[in-house]
């Protein structure tokens, strides 16, 4: 597998609970996840009303969901969220990864 970024990936979201990211429509003016391979590796953010989490997983394309298998950080102290089933998920690059050079 193969870590990917892709520029403006953006969707809802209609995951209940704190399984895979289960992506819904886009976002307007933003690529679906489907710009990614099956397989790949790809960092996302989830945003559920007021909390957050940042995490690595692997794009399923034959279900267009990601998996939550690495939180780097979270609102809730680094656990996974308890998604509604209305929330936003797009693509990131997060700062534990970030690499800059002076």
């Amino acid at each position: 597998m193969a870590l990917n970024l892709r520029d403006r990936i953006y969707t809802e979201c209609v995951t209940v609970g704190t399984g895979n990211l289960d992506m819904g429509g886009i976002k307007d003016g933003y690529q679906d996840w489907t710009a990614f391979n099956d397989g790949d590796d790809v960092y996302y953010c989830v945003v559920d009303d007021f909390d957050w989490e940042v995490g690595q997983g692997v794009y399923i394309a034959g279900t267009n969901e990601v998996t939550r298998d690495k939180i780097f950080d979270s609102s809730r102290s680094g656990a996974k969220l308890d998604l509604d089933g209305y929330s936003s998920v797009f693509a990131t690059y997060p700062a534990e990864k970030a690499v800059i050079l002076d």
